[in-house]
């Protein structure tokens, strides 16, 4: 596997027009700053009035390079070489340059070693194959291989990190349904109680009480992530012998039915069922029959998304609805589609009456709580105005962007409650929503005991609000003094971080990984107009 590091290089121009530069520099170990010979450095230019267009060169026995003869202007670099990775958001070779006359653009790029990890997955007593292992990382798959006929697997040219590792029996990403015959081939049969299957199991048939399936299964052999074990991988590492079984559930028949907002039957709606709890498990499909009636025969206990959709004539109609599947409370969910819709909102400066403004570009994001579902945004206008259009009916989280210079984000409000970045259900046009900036934020001042070249963070106690938006990060001066300002009253955990070789900033919004590091937080609390004070001591960055 190849992995490239790209980076964008650019610079203020010192002369006009063409010349001859030179770009030179190293490729070193993250860790052990070691040259690194043999990686392939390319430099291309990226804009129109760059003419050497793609250079590249090899780095020779002390890691260095030098590309002679390239023109003015701005350069993409990339380094590849096999076994690598790129290293690091803060790497220096990141930093921006432009090339100008006869000066040389130094580099310095750092890469790290990949990884290897193997071991076995069963299914019982026998072996899980075809299972597709998966290591996960901030929720999201990094790195996949497939199970053999034995149930061996083995992973490679993995990024170190923390990771969780994870099977998904081949059953399980297949779903009930088959995805294509149910999308592109034929329709099955409906059956004779109405109800087309997602499988080949009759609608008038019952599950026994033990029906059981294969469940996504998380290393060392737990279905809940949060029990999951937290894997370390380091640079290089070969580990070998992470064997685990899968687990079986109970599974249960779910039938719904599908309504126009008349209450019409709605024949041939394709009806998707997704997780709501992060386990793994593949979406199914199905469709309904004449009489709008679908049914889904093996699911699993817990909490299930429902989307159902239809194309009449040119608009998708669509509709979204929450299952829970308890054993002995049959479910019997309602669907209820409608067409697309505008939403509507405004920014809100909490400005005196009869005061003008410049509006800041700020934008409204209406992120996607069902898997699957497509996401909106939009930009608001002169008069602070926002339009996003034809918005399918769904779960979605109301999510504002933009930093305003002198204010917070206080809140985002439809119908007179605050639904900040929660997930709230939009089924049709309501009023409009109404985004709101204050003036006045908290700030936090304080020391970092031994600081210097540390990172302070400021983090929401509230898990709800684990996002860029609104974790706060600045490094202390040489001293160690620090301040942040322009802050959202309310409880946070302060931290400063050692900047480690191996340090992510994006895990900064990983739920996960913040609680395990609480203990060593210090807790503090914003207020509107007002200063809080911190004593801060080093948290070393958990090893990868």
């Amino acid at each position: 596997m190849r992995i490239t590091a790209v980076f964008l290089l650019l610079a203020p121009v010192l002369v006009q027009g063409q010349g001859s530069g030179t770009i030179e520099g190293t490729v070193v170990g993250a860790l052990t700053q070691a040259p690194i010979p043999g990686v392939t450095v390319i430099v291309q230019s990226s804009d129109a009035a760059g003419k050497s267009g793609k250079r590249s060169t090899t780095t020779d026995a002390s890691g260095t390079f030098r590309i002679e003869g390239v023109d003015d202007g701005e350069y993409v670099a990339s380094f590849e070489h096999a076994g690598f990775a790129p290293f690091g958001r803060d790497d220096p070779s990141g930093k921006p340059f432009r090339v100008s006359g006869s000066s040389p653009v130094r580099l310095r790029a750092e890469l790290v070693s990949l990884a290897k990890l193997s071991g076995r997955v069963l299914a019982g007593d026998q072996p899980a194959a075809s299972a597709t292992v998966e290591l996960v990382r901030s929720g999201v798959m990094a790195a996949s291989a497939r199970a053999d006929d034995q149930g061996i697997f083995q992973l490679e040219s993995i990024v170190p990190g923390r990771y969780l590792l994870r099977a998904r029996p081949e059953t399980v990403q297949k779903g009930v349904a088959d995805t294509k015959s149910q999308d592109e081939g034929e329709p099955r049969e409906s059956s004779p109680q109405g109800g087309e299957l997602a499988d080949e199991k009759l609608a008038g048939e019952e599950l026994p009480d033990e029906a059981t399936d294969w469940m996504p299964t998380y290393y060392p052999g737990v279905v809940d992530r949060l029990t999951a074990a937290t894997l370390v991988i380091r640079p290089g590492a070969e580990l070998y012998g992470h064997d685990f079984s899968l687990r079986a559930a109970p599974v249960f028949p779910l039938r719904g039915t599908v309504h126009t907002p008349d209450a019409l039957p709605v024949p041939g709606a394709t009806v998707t069922l997704s997780d709501a709890e992060g386990r793994g498990m593949s979406p199914q499909r199905t469709k309904t029959n004449q009489d709008g009636v679908f049914e889904f025969p093996r699911v699993p206990e817990g909490e299930w998304r429902l989307r159902a959709q239809q194309r009449p004539v040119n608009i998708t109609w669509s509709g979204t609805a929450s299952v829970f599947i308890n054993p002995g409370e049959p479910a019997a969910p309602q669907l209820w589609i409608s067409a697309p819709f505008d939403v509507e909102g405004f920014v809100d400066y909490d400005d005196p009456p009869n005061s003008s403004r410049t509006h800041n570009v700020t934008a409204l994001y209406l992120v996607p709580a069902d898997p699957l579902s497509e996401q909106y945004h939009g930009f608001h206008d002169k008069r602070g105005r926002f339009l996003l259009r034809s918005v399918q009916p769904g779960r979605y989280r109301i999510r504002p962007t933009g930093a305003v210079p002198g204010y917070y984000l206080a809140g985002a409000f439809l119908g007179g409650s605050d639904v900040l970045n929660q997930a709230v259900d939009l089924y049709s046009r309501a009023e409009p929503i109404r985004v709101l900036y204050k003036p006045n934020g908290g700030r936090v001042q304080g020391q970092v005991e031994n600081g210097q070249g540390s990172l302070v963070a400021l983090i929401p106690q509230d898990e709800g609000l684990r996002h860029t938006q609104f974790i706060h990060t600045t490094t202390p001066g040489h001293r160690g003094g620090f301040e942040l300002s322009g802050l959202r009253p309310g409880d946070y955990y302060a931290f400063a971080f050692e900047r480690a070789a191996h340090f992510e900033p994006d895990l900064l919004e990983d739920v996960t990984f913040i609680r395990n590091l609480v203990s060593q937080a210090v807790s503090v609390r914003v207020n509107d107009n007002s200063a809080s004070s911190v004593e801060l001591k080093i948290t070393p960055w958990p090893e990868y």
